[in-house]
């Protein structure tokens, strides 16, 4: 599943920030099954994370947030990509494959 967060006039080190105790929050909360209570794995999160520059449509922005989540997620996930390097179009198909 994937979702965004939208973090007006915040700089781009206080949304690493807030996405590191989002990771943490949500990785320590219990998941339950019901009816049965049966406890799961603890849920994780991997995320990419972008500034948006001022000549930048949203779609600019999304994608670069994208292809720094599909990092995260090659790199082996719960946790957040290294910003706008370049996806290699082998990483990006193997990364398709493993969806």
């Amino acid at each position: 599943m994937k979702f965004a967060v939208l973090l007006a006039n915040v700089p781009l080190a206080d949304a690493l920030v807030t996405q590191s105790g989002l990771r943490t929050v949500i990785g320590q909360a219990p998941v339950l099954l019901a009816p049965t209570g049966k406890s799961q794995p603890p849920v994780t999160i991997s995320a990419g994370i972008s500034a948006r520059h001022c000549l930048d449509s949203w779609g600019a922005l999304v994608a670069r947030s994208d292809m720094a989540l599909d990092q995260a997620i090659i790199a082996g996930g719960n946790r957040r990509g290294p910003g706008c390097r370049y996806l290699t179009p082998i990483k990006r198909r193997r990364l398709r494959a493993n969806r």
